[in-house]
């Protein structure tokens, strides 16, 4: 038996993740310990792998694989410019190319396996 999820529902899991994202991304966290070194870059490329799902299921027929990827790049840019201007986060490079890593990894293999 094959589940059949709608659009609506990946538009919501999406707008509803990349909301989280951003928030998560510009409030005030507490240290945390890492288990291993590159803790947080994967947990970046994670997290903007899964929206590059989510885009790519909910907006991806319409907008397809270049603009979409490109625009959640731009997101992640703009959550690192924002963090270097809050005080309490910081901007780092590193984490920009994890974002990157993230969606043209879950981009490429989508464009690979062509899922829509």
């Amino acid at each position: 038996m094959t589940v059949k999820i709608s659009k609506t529902f990946y538009k919501l899991a999406f707008w509803g993740s990349l909301c989280a994202v951003a928030w998560l991304s510009v409030t005030s966290l507490t240290q945390t310990q890492h288990l291993f070194a590159w803790q947080d870059k994967l947990q970046h490329a994670a997290a903007y792998g899964g929206l590059c799902f989510l885009m790519l299921r909910a907006y991806g027929d319409n907008w397809g694989f270049w603009p979409s990827t490109i625009g959640l790049g731009l997101f992640g840019l703009a959550i690192e410019v924002i963090q270097s201007t809050t005080g309490y986060r910081q901007a780092e490079i590193w984490d920009f190319i994890a974002n990157l890593t993230g969606i043209f990894a879950v981009g490429l293999t989508a464009q690979y396996f062509r899922v829509k």
